[in-house]
């Protein structure tokens, strides 16, 4: 018999993750029938080892190189067995009855394409989930931090939403990558993630596509989710960020006219440069210099100076 949610893994050096994360999930998800299947992107520590030794019964996809994110969930996808799909990043851990709770939620919603949980920091907070596609405005808010000052405004803080109640259900653009589940039939009208994003923007795409299409997307707090990336100092390194900004173009040039995109492009270029001289000035701090050389770097690739 086929499992209701197939949970896709993507792993790529996850071996300090993969542990526990698949421990929660059978932990938390005894009323729900699953498959896990794990597509690790080449990792070159003990994730396989560790994944084959303690869970057999998982599907594991070994690639020979990253292929990135997308096309690694698109394979997961297409070996999928379960009507509903779970796309859940290794670095988190089921904290309630996740899997439940969203699955109903998708059963009596049929309108309803995509939900993400309430997704929690390792010190119980929250980290907010739920925000706007990009706008030339919210951009040109980034640039002299206004969203940070100002983050709870319905004028200043219309990206992230802060101003939205995180325990109540709301219908969102879009919602953080880290654990999204849809059903299978949705992600194979959609044909799945769009490959060209290599990292970063890829859940940001499908959920654009899939409110084109007619279906929401929403977020219910009474799922939970402990996840211990998306912060920290090591989220603005010269890798991370170039890849962010090649993204966010690629998603321009898909969905928004020449124009808009010449212009989004001027604005992260003055975004990047006004980072850099940022992290310049407080460059007493730790890993700012590092901040400042990747901005700078972003910036000079914006610009056409830097391939």
């Amino acid at each position: 018999m086929s499992p209701d949610v197939s949970i896709i893994i993507v792993t790529y050096n996850s071996a300090s993750y993969i542990e526990q994360c698949i421990h929660s999930i059978h932990e938390h998800s005894q009323q729900t029938s699953f498959e896990i299947i794990i597509v690790d992107n080449c990792s070159l520590d003990t994730t396989v080892q560790i994944i084959e030794s303690k869970f057999p019964q998982a599907k594991i996809f070994q690639n020979q190189h990253n292929v990135g994110f997308a096309s690694a969930n698109n394979q997961g996808i297409e070996a999928s067995e379960g009507k509903y799909i779970l796309l859940l990043n290794p670095d988190t851990e089921f904290k309630s009855n996740l899997l439940q709770e969203s699955l109903t939620f998708l059963k009596h919603h049929p309108d309803v394409g995509c939900v993400g949980p309430q997704i929690l920091n390792v010190d119980g907070s929250i980290q907010r989930t739920g925000v706007s596609f990009p706008s030339l405005w919210n951009s040109f808010v980034e640039i002299f931090f206004l969203e940070q000052l100002f983050p709870s405004t319905r004028i200043f803080g219309r990206h992230r939403r802060l101003f939205d109640n995180p325990n109540e259900e709301h219908i969102v653009d879009y919602l953080q990558g880290s654990c999204l589940m849809f059903p299978k039939q949705v992600l194979q009208k959609l044909a799945g993630m769009d490959e060209r994003f290599f990292l970063y923007f890829e859940e940001t795409d499908l959920c654009y596509r899939l409110k084109q299409e007619g279906w929401k997307t929403v977020y219910v707090p009474q799922a939970k989710l402990l996840h211990y990336g998306g912060s920290g100092s090591e989220y603005y390194n010269e890798f991370r960020l170039l890849n962010y900004h090649k993204s966010f173009l690629l998603f321009h040039s898909k969905h928004y006219s020449q124009t808009k995109q010449i212009v989004f492009r001027l604005i992260l270029f003055a975004r990047a440069f006004v980072r850099g001289c940022t992290f310049v000035v407080l460059s007493f701090r730790p890993n700012y210099v590092e901040r400042a050389v990747a901005y700078f770097k972003t910036a000079l690739y914006l610009s056409g100076v830097k391939k």
